[in-house]
């Protein structure tokens, strides 16, 4: 999975620095890769399975960045979006975790 965040990445990234082509991005780009993560999280919880790694916070914050762009892009892909929300509320639940305990 690192390899296939890397080449989602990519794609967002040549949109977005280099043609700047949006309508064509979420026209012929965006949705084979919503139907890639939609079939492979509707069988598994994170990107190596059942274990959470490094790998699921570099696909949230690129998947982060992308409904920045498109809001409402995950609406029908409902196991993508889950991971996202999911992945999100693991940073959300650190950043408080730091701000409560982290001082001293």
């Amino acid at each position: 999975m690192v390899g296939v965040t890397s080449d989602f990445r990519m794609g967002f990234v040549m949109m977005s620095y280099r043609t700047g082509d949006k309508a064509g991005y979420l026209k012929d780009t965006l949705p084979d890769w919503l139907v890639k993560f939609e079939k492979y999280f509707s069988a598994h919880e994170y990107c190596a399975g059942d274990l959470l790694t490094h790998v699921d916070f570099n696909l949230f914050e690129i998947l982060d960045h992308v409904v920045t762009c498109f809001p409402g892009a995950y609406d029908n892909s409902p196991k993508l979006k889950a991971f996202w929300e999911r992945i999100g509320n693991i940073g959300v639940r650190v950043v408080w975790i730091f701000f409560v305990f982290g001082k001293n």
